[in-house]
């Protein structure tokens, strides 16, 4: 009975971390700082991500540079995202592949910007992974915790899309 509790319990809470729904009662944890959402500074390793500036100033970087927009939408709650953000985001691979062929941004998908856009490409769950054309036009999306080499082939496969 005790390994059928266990069993139980451990399946639970697994399922709670990899997939946020937007329930925030089941997987609610402390409130996430800024220096903890992303990583912003240049000198480290993994994707730079654009922080404090707003989806219309993204969208202009993007056309500027001519690179497609990857678009974490997050929530500050969520255990999966805090993960995406510690393990995927930091990885030197992907940092290299992203920071070459991206504009990387993030938006709490409740706050904000955030909300907006959670509505436009109608997020159904946290994390959700988006990457735009340089005028916002949707190409690919993905939802939940994404590890690095999957995370790369994602990319790879929406400038594919995005290139023809």
């Amino acid at each position: 009975m005790k390994s059928i509790s266990f069993f139980l319990a451990t399946f639970c809470l697994t399922t709670a971390l990899l997939s946020c729904n937007g329930n925030k009662s089941a997987t609610k944890t402390s409130e996430t700082t800024a220096s903890e959402t992303a990583t912003t500074a240049t000198s480290e390793p993994g994707i730079h991500f654009e922080e404090e500036k707003g989806w219309t100033d993204i969208l202009a970087m993007a056309k500027k540079a001519n690179k497609p927009v990857l678009v974490d939408i997050y929530a500050s709650w969520c255990g999966p995202c805090k993960l995406l953000k510690k393990e995927t985001f930091t990885n030197e691979a992907a940092g290299k592949f992203f920071n070459e062929n991206f504009i990387s941004t993030s938006f709490d998908g409740e706050k904000g910007d955030g909300i907006t856009l959670a509505e436009q490409f109608k997020i159904q769950g946290y994390p959700t992974l988006i990457i735009v054309n340089p005028d916002g036009g949707f190409i690919s999306q993905s939802v939940g915790f994404i590890p690095a080499e999957n995370l790369i082939a994602f990319g790879k496969d929406a400038l594919s899309k995005w290139k023809h």
